[in-house]
């Protein structure tokens, strides 16, 4: 009796942490779980994500309404403390000569250092639009991360040789 207790005890604590590391968001019109989706994962097929942690409000995922609040799980970084983290990142791959050009809408779809999307994420910041300037910051910071092992891998390569 006293496991069955804890494994309940643990999976509502579990899941009470899990609606804490969640962002609100109001719907807005236009917008769809996609749509979402990819403004706060940069994936519109985790759309199922923000249902699935709407249940209580959201019946069909076709069906939402502007003014409506929703709960975006493992969103809850605010757009502050991505840009930050993306700046430290971009700050360590630069010091290792490593800065990737990546491609972004935010920077009209060509290939932009690293930097230049940096700025249009503050930019987005600047402007209100926390989800994009997130969203951006996190390509960026991931990009940076990615960069820096790229770095490191050729750092520690030796040459083959083969008859």
């Amino acid at each position: 009796m006293k496991r069955r207790l804890l494994v309940v005890g643990l999976g509502l604590m579990a899941a009470t942490t899990a609606l804490a590391d969640a962002t609100m968001y109001t719907v807005k019109s236009g917008d769809s779980l996609s749509k979402i989706a990819a403004k706060f994962y940069g994936d519109v097929k985790k759309y199922s994500v923000i249902l699935e942690a709407n249940r209580d409000v959201i019946s069909d995922a076709t069906m939402i309404r502007p003014g409506q609040q929703l709960r975006i799980p493992g969103a809850a970084m605010s757009a502050d403390q991505v840009i930050a983290e993306a700046e430290q990142q971009l700050a360590a791959a630069k010091k290792m000569n490593s800065e990737w050009k990546l491609i972004d809408k935010a920077t009209g779809g060509s290939a932009q250092d690293l930097s230049k999307l940096l700025e249009a994420a503050k930019k987005a910041k600047a402007s209100g639009d926390d989800a994009e300037a997130a969203r951006i910051a996190t390509r960026v910071k991931e990009a940076a991360m990615l960069a820096q092992q790229q770095a490191k891998d050729q750092a520690n390569a030796m040459p083959r040789y083969t008859n």
